[in-house]
């Protein structure tokens, strides 16, 4: 939960850059936004007692699972804070094309590139 409050927290109250003019916004990208917030409430909606697994699995296989998720929650807040970094003022939540446009090929996109 701390992972995702931070998560979260990078959107809110990052330094924000001055705002680049839109050129175009897609509307169609707030349906993704909306599927997002939905999948976020059905996940923190469900309730179960508290530290029990989601399926019965041994002792070690829950733990591995456990750090795996730690893991990646923390990896997750890594990237998304070096991605922000990143693009600045290209950066937001919905998709659009801002008036001087640059293709982000440094930070963590350097490795975009090699993969194709």
């Amino acid at each position: 939960m701390t992972c995702w409050f931070t998560f979260a927290g990078i959107f809110f109250f990052r330094k924000k850059p001055p705002s680049a003019p839109d050129r175009a916004r897609d509307t169609g990208s707030m349906i993704g936004v909306a599927l997002q917030g939905l999948a976020f409430g059905l996940v923190w909606g469900v309730h179960r007692q508290t530290f029990t697994p989601l399926i019965s699995s041994s002792q070690a296989i829950s733990v591995v699972a456990g750090l795996t998720a730690i893991v990646a929650a923390v990896g997750s807040v890594l990237l998304i804070k070096a991605a922000v970094k990143t693009l600045g003022k290209e950066w937001s939540i919905t998709a659009r094309l801002v008036e001087g446009h640059k293709l982000a090929t440094s930070g963590v996109y350097a490795i975009v590139p090699r993969l194709y």
